[in-house]
């Protein structure tokens, strides 16, 4: 790899002056960058979701990190199980979904109130979509349905919206000709 010798081997270490040293230090971090990019592009699609193809070791292991508080790494492979072939699993991963996101807003919306409306509103249309999707999968899931109706309990009022401004009055809004008495015809 090719640095310039002028330069130290760490380039944020170093003050930057002019146009000339912005362009040496994008030198020096070329050959990282190109590498982090392959890295990304080359090998990053065999790691994105979970290796293991067994949809019942899928739904354990999701429910595993669910438990222990890692709610994110469970909504990946909840997402992975939403393409699988079986209506079942799907619909159980639908389930899982709607409820862990209602799970997370629930104690926001009784806590905050609408201090919290958009983080609130769109957690709760995503447990919305996730639990209908689930009972329309699998209609006797009544599990779904409870947790779908107290979506629909808790779910916040519209937002106001802002009265308007303009105190007009009709003459106002229709254009008047002044050669003509009383506007147009």
């Amino acid at each position: 790899m090719w640095r310039n010798p002028n330069l130290p081997s760490n380039p944020w270490a170093m003050k930057i002056s002019c146009k000339t040293d912005i362009y040496r230090v994008c030198l020096n971090m070329l050959p990282a960058a190109l590498a982090l990019y392959c890295l990304v592009v080359l090998v990053g699609p065999f790691f994105s979701g979970p290796v293991d193809d067994d949809p019942e070791r899928l739904l354990v292991q999701a429910e595993t990190l669910e438990r222990s508080g890692q709610n994110h790494e469970a909504r990946f492979v909840y997402d992975a199980l939403l393409h699988h072939p079986l209506p079942g699993i799907r619909a159980e991963a639908h389930y899982k979904l709607g409820t862990l996101y209602l799970e997370e807003v629930a104690p926001v919306w009784h806590a905050m109130g609408v201090l919290e409306y958009a983080r609130v509103s769109t957690g709760i249309a995503l447990a919305r979509e996730h639990l209908g999707a689930a009972l329309r999968l699998k209609p006797d899931h009544w599990e779904a349905r409870y947790n779908l109706e107290y979506a629909e309990r808790i779910t916040p009022p519209p937002r106001e919206q802002e009265k308007a401004r303009w105190h007009g009055n009709k003459s106002s809004v229709f254009a008047t000709l002044p050669s003509l008495p009383g506007g147009a015809p």
